[in-house]
């Protein structure tokens, strides 16, 4: 029998995607991007939700910043693959931190 791949989907709206990131990641028909912007979504809510319950502002507006950063970064990726790259750096730091 012959494995069908389930079409992933990412943490926000394909129908409503404007920004280049986004239009990549609604178009990679692997579904790694989608996959990939899912789990950064959750880790980077999961970071914030913790920094909120502490109270540690100075970091959580540090992550902010820097998930803003992301973003605009991302917009200026010219592949998929350095997408790819960038959202795997920044899992990569939330989860550290």
């Amino acid at each position: 029998m012959q494995k069908v791949a389930m079409r992933q989907k990412p943490s926000f709206d394909c129908a409503k995607a404007t920004t280049k990131a986004e239009k990549i990641i609604c178009s990679d028909e692997s579904g790694d991007l989608q996959n990939l912007d899912r789990y950064m979504s959750k880790i980077y809510t999961q970071l914030r939700s913790e920094l909120k319950k502490v109270n540690d502002t100075k970091r959580l507006h540090s992550i902010l910043h820097s998930q803003i950063a992301l973003i605009k970064e991302a917009n200026t990726m010219p592949l998929s693959d350095n997408l790819q790259d960038l959202y795997e750096d920044r899992i990569l730091r939330c989860c550290k931190l």
